[in-house]
């Protein structure tokens, strides 16, 4: 195939950047865990985005767009409640892990299931053992580390270990800690991702004296 390039320069403009997956995933999981109603503008559009807005659903939190693209959230003051005990997470890890850890806040009892990706590459092993530690019951429902997985009970605050080589599972102690009453720490071996547990932070200000962190 042949094709030719004419050289030319930018003279100026705007181009828009997509809005960021991880960011749009933390804020629809808080909104739906916070009291009354959120804006958020710029979520962005993709299948793991559109799990988390189904899980969230499945709490009870409701989502409404309005004439100026803004997407309303009216959320569940921190008792997600299961309305659809089978919870779909498609290809996500990060609705996988963030999900269930918030779900557990309260006493439910639900299942997470998912695609040929999570049941075979998205390991649940240390994330299981961190809300064991914290209270929890689960059972695997057909390979072991690996969802469908079915969790019971409610977390409990408390002390908890978990390997951090997977950033997703210290942020969803994080998340789910920063709902319980009294102090939780997480100790965390292995550490890695910290960017992506420093982002989790900064969304959790005024949790900091209730989770702790620890290397």
């Amino acid at each position: 195939m042949d094709f030719s390039i004419t050289a030319n320069k930018l003279t100026g403009g705007e181009v828009g950047a997509p809005s960021s997956k991880s960011q749009s995933q933390r804020a629809l999981l808080l909104a739906a865990m916070a009291s009354g109603r959120s804006e958020l503008v710029n979520v962005l559009a993709s299948p793991d985005t559109f799990a988390m807005k189904a899980a969230c659903e499945a709490i009870g939190a409701k989502f409404v767009r309005n004439s100026g693209g803004v997407l309303c959230v009216e959320g569940v003051s921190g008792l997600p409640h299961m309305i659809d005990t089978t919870i779909n997470v498609c290809g996500s890890g990060q609705v996988l892990r963030f999900f269930s850890a918030v779900a557990l806040c309260v006493e439910n009892n639900f299942s997470v299931v998912g695609d040929s990706s999570v049941s075979s590459l998205r390991r649940m092993c240390d994330f299981v053992g961190g809300v064991s530690a914290l209270g929890v019951s689960h059972t695997y429902l057909r390979k072991p580390g690996y969802a469908p997985i079915n969790f019971s009970g409610v977390l409990s605050p408390g002390v908890t270990s978990v390997s951090g080589c997977d950033s997703q599972v210290v942020s969803a102690l994080m998340l789910a800690a920063s709902y319980l009453d009294g102090v939780t720490t997480i100790k965390v071996s292995d550490p890695g991702e910290q960017p992506w547990v420093d982002l989790t932070q900064a969304w959790l200000p005024g949790a900091v004296k209730k989770v702790q962190v620890k290397n």
